[in-house]
């Protein structure tokens, strides 16, 4: 694999085929962002909307989403992704403006510019891979952090009586009015894999259509690597996980459209 310095300048783009080819993909074996990824480029593909897309990346370990998709993209500060996304969508209304961040990007540090976001009935499509934890500094707990969820700063999961309740995105946003689709799904079998695409192709074709407003779809993947506990995770076993406990804490499915 060459390094993207070798790459003659004229050929460095944010939508390059040499520097995506030249820039090394770092999701962990068996993380969801890598199924979100193709999903998302699958939908984009279908709908021919390459040229009009343009990525808003969140820091956290999504950020490598920039080199997966031969599409216009940003990357931006910890959790500034919703206010970049808004300036870009208001400069250039012709655009698929699309925000890609984690939950610790969108529902911590970012909470407030996305939810300002959905109340001002800005235009853009937000995905959230929700791992319930802090993935790329370590697997720290989150906001979104179950109590069946073990992480490096709470082995035994949330402690309810210390650190409160998990913070369901889907349900917040979908009360504001400038929410226009909310969902949730999970990537974690091949069945719900599937849903997953159909919510997702939904979502962009709302927005095509020129449905104006936030369409946000937060997914439940794991974090095998980072989840700390008694047992060591698999992928296998982390999305079990997800399938058995975790999904009990969230709202799932499809739970607002437009009218």
């Amino acid at each position: 694999m060459s390094d993207y310095r070798d790459i003659p300048a004229e050929k460095v783009s944010p939508a390059s085929e040499a520097y995506n080819a030249a820039m090394p993909v770092t999701f962990c074996a068996g993380c969801g962002h890598g199924t979100v990824n193709v999903l998302l480029s699958e939908v984009i593909e279908e709908l021919g909307i390459q040229e009009r897309a343009v990525m808003i990346a969140g820091v956290g370990c999504g950020t490598a989403s920039l080199f997966v998709q031969n599409i216009k993209r940003m990357a931006v500060p910890h959790g500034r992704a919703s206010d970049v996304a808004t300036g870009v969508s208001r400069v250039l209304p012709d655009r698929v403006v699309v925000q890609y961040s984690g939950d610790g990007d969108a529902c911590a540090i970012g909470l407030a510019g996305l939810l300002h976001a959905c109340a001002r009935r800005e235009n853009f499509i937000v995905l959230i891979y929700n791992n319930n934890a802090y993935g790329m500094t370590g697997g720290q707990l989150g906001p979104t952090t179950s109590e069946v969820v073990p992480t490096t700063t709470f082995i035994q999961g949330r402690d309810k009586e210390i650190m409160g309740y998990p913070l369901d995105i889907v349900e917040l946003a979908k009360a504001l009015p400038g929410c226009v689709f909310a969902a949730r799904e999970r990537i974690t079998t091949g069945k719900n894999v599937f849903r997953a695409k159909k919510t997702l192709k939904k979502a962009f074709e709302y927005h095509v259509d020129g449905v104006k407003g936030i369409k946000l779809i937060d997914f439940l993947g794991n974090c095998n690597v980072n989840w700390k506990g008694a047992q060591t995770f698999t992928p296998v076993t982390a999305n079990q996980l997800i399938e058995d406990e975790v999904s009990k804490y969230f709202v799932q499915g499809t739970v607002k459209e437009p009218k």
